[in-house]
């Protein structure tokens, strides 16, 4: 479900999507030449943020 969910934040041009899915983590960061969105983990996102 997340997966359609990373479809719809690339869809949008979002900056950066959250998901503690660890599964998908994995899978975008091996990807992230190909995203256009930034794929993080919300608490260690926010620790970087605040």
């Amino acid at each position: 479900m997340d997966a359609l969910h990373l479809a719809g934040a690339e869809s949008a041009t979002a900056n950066v999507f959250l998901t503690a899915d660890d599964k998908l983590l994995k899978l975008a960061t091996r990807l992230s030449s190909q995203l256009q969105v930034t794929v993080a983990n919300p608490v260690f996102w926010l620790l970087e943020n605040l």
